[in-house]
């Protein structure tokens, strides 16, 4: 696949794929924001409004900005809110992909988990199924949905005391 140039791997792989799985299939345009304030919770006012949400776990891996500790974590949450709006031919989807602390220095800062390409193509494609299940009633037998969390086995200890969505309740594995 070849990138567009906004700057931002999620936002390009997300209008590649959405130009692939939704615009030519349903004539209808999704854009992918980021919102840093989104829970796993819909409010009863925005389920009327058609928002649905989703979460996939991954792997990834963190940076630490203060003593540069790089981790890798299995355990990283990532939220999305998403809605099709038949009036407008048009669909929203907002993601929030929760921090990490370092272990090591004990700084306090909350730090951006940063993914491959490829990771990044396998956590959108999930969102894209759900996407054409829940707004299209498409369900495509030969995609298999992602692994849900409980599926997955987990080999390391979690700090819980270190990851942001298990400090918001929202974390799969606590």
């Amino acid at each position: 696949m070849s990138r567009a140039e906004s700057g931002n791997p999620w936002i390009d792989i997300f209008r590649e794929l959405q130009e692939e799985e939704l615009e030519e299939g349903y004539g209808e345009t999704w854009a992918l924001h980021f919102n840093y304030s989104l829970t796993n919770d819909l409010p009863q006012e925005k389920r009327k409004q058609g928002w649905k949400v989703t979460e996939r776990p991954s792997n990834g891996s963190f940076t630490c900005s203060s003593c540069h500790h790089l981790w890798n974590s299995a355990r990283i949450c990532i939220v999305f809110h998403y809605r099709r709006r038949e009036n407008a031919q048009r669909g929203q989807v907002l993601m929030r992909p929760f921090r990490q602390q370092c272990r090591q220095c004990n700084s306090g800062k909350y730090e951006h988990p940063k993914f491959n390409e490829d990771r990044i193509e396998e956590i959108l494609m999930g969102v894209i199924v759900k996407i054409k299940k829940n707004c299209y009633g498409v369900v495509d037998p030969d995609e298999s949905p992602p692994k849900s969390p409980s599926d997955q086995r987990w080999t390391k200890p979690h700090h819980k005391e270190l990851c942001e969505a298990c400090q918001q309740g929202i974390c799969t594995k606590a």
